[in-house]
């Protein structure tokens, strides 16, 4: 719950993955982020097996592997053996001893912000459960970035509040709906 809490998003992301690599023992764990202006999903925190060798920013088209996919049709893909896989591209050498993999959108708002990744070096290692598991912790995910963006929403009509305040008696400032000056 404190996690969840966070309001650093960077922060939140790799807390996110280490906890699913820990206590669901997964052997790893990736969480992309959607780059809209780019149409990419972008890695932004991981943890377990391939640790030391990924690269935060390794990036992947939306359409573009499983990643790629489960952004672009917004559903879970639970591959047991990756390898009659024909979504699944290989990124780095390393992967290449993945036997299983799972991929669950974050949706905020009806539009995906994200993806859960999970790899295993086992066939068939993740079950529905794991499904639901990682569709919780994403929902969970989404409402905690809304939080934030909410969080700073108001933080920044307060500033705008106490300046306004603070400048009364020497200008007068129109807003719009959305308390930027006209």
């Amino acid at each position: 719950r404190e996690t969840l809490l966070s309001r650093d998003e960077e922060a939140l992301l790799w807390t996110v993955a280490r906890l699913i690599n820990e206590k669901l023992c997964f052997y790893n764990v990736n969480i992309f982020l959607i780059d809209e202006h780019n149409e990419r999903a972008v890695l932004k925190a991981f943890a377990g097996g391939f640790d030391s060798d990924l690269v935060v920013g390794y990036s992947l088209g939306l359409g573009e592997g499983i990643v790629g996919w489960v952004a672009q049709n917004r559903q879970p893909l639970l591959a047991g053996d990756v390898r009659k896989e024909s979504r699944r591209i290989i990124g780095f050498k390393f992967e290449e001893d993945v036997l299983s993999e799972l991929g669950v959108p974050i949706i905020l708002e009806d539009k995906v912000i994200g993806v859960i990744h999970v790899d295993s070096e086992k066939l068939d290692a993740f079950s529905h459960e794991d499904v639901m598991a990682l569709e919780t912790i994403a929902d969970q995910l989404a409402l905690a970035f809304e939080m934030g963006r909410l969080s700073r929403k108001l933080l920044d009509a307060y500033q705008l509040s106490t300046a306004l305040n603070d400048s009364l008696p020497v200008s007068i400032v129109l807003l719009d709906r959305d308390l930027k000056i006209v």
